[in-house]
């Protein structure tokens, strides 16, 4: 019972400190658009050092003082340290990712073609596809997730769009000079926030629009758009 009682505390640490690193693996690493899957293995050295600990412990091999001073040791790296190690690394995935050749993986992050804000939007970029825009803003703590693919086409491949587009759309018209057009949902659409990638020349089609406020300060769109005259598709993602 003795030997028992003196590989409690390491057990319960170990236990602990194992269901924060798979959680840090979960969240941080595996859904990365570029995963550091060797960043995320240099948190089980310390995981590994405790391991050790813990296994001299229950064979008896040290004593119950060193075994609570690494304890407490452990416990300061596995919940001080990793924490701030975990929001650092989730910092970083945070960037804007705007390499066209990373295309797949986004969508991969996205859930396409389950997720319905993309299921529209190429599940390739065509050869003949001339990228003249490409942004995927992941989504992090704070703040939701966007993605842009603006691209020229050529006449039967925009007119195939336009086809697809006309079929799923719950709104279509053009761009609007003023700042708010009013519709039969939500309040109408809110152009000022569209007007950094839309112009007057675009044909617009919604497939999703539900602000959750007047503001449009959380809002979940999707949306694309035409512009004949360029042979320039547009489609943009927001989940806010």
């Amino acid at each position: 019972m003795e030997k028992v009682r003196g590989t409690l505390i390491p057990a319960f640490i170990l236990f602990l400190a194992g269901l924060l690193y798979l959680m840090m693996f979960v969240m941080c690493v595996i859904p990365a658009i570029q995963p550091d899957y060797f960043q995320g293995l240099v948190y089980l050295i310390p995981y590994t050092i405790y391991l050790f600990f813990a296994v001299l412990a229950s064979k008896k091999r040290i004593n119950k003082f060193i075994t609570i001073l690494v304890s407490l040791a452990f416990s300061l790296i596995a919940w001080i340290v990793m924490p701030l190690q975990m929001l650092d690394m989730v910092a970083s995935n945070d960037a804007t990712i705007t390499d066209i050749n990373l295309y797949d993986r986004v969508l991969e992050v996205v859930d396409y073609p389950d997720n319905k804000l993309v299921e529209l939007f190429p599940d390739e970029i065509a050869k003949s596809h001339q990228v003249e825009s490409f942004s995927y803003d992941p989504r992090s703590l704070m703040e939701g997730e966007t993605l842009l693919l603006d691209f020229k086409a050529s006449e039967s491949d925009l007119q195939e769009y336009e086809e697809t587009f006309d079929d799923a759309a719950i709104w279509r018209g053009v761009y609007q000079e003023t700042d708010r057009i009013e519709d039969n949902y939500n309040g109408g659409i809110r152009w000022s926030k569209f007007s950094g990638i839309l112009n007057a020349d675009m044909r617009v089609y919604f497939f999703e629009c539900q602000p959750t406020d007047d503001t449009w300060s959380y809002a979940k769109i999707s949306m694309a758009a035409i512009d004949r005259k360029n042979l320039e598709i547009l489609l943009y993602m927001e989940d806010y």
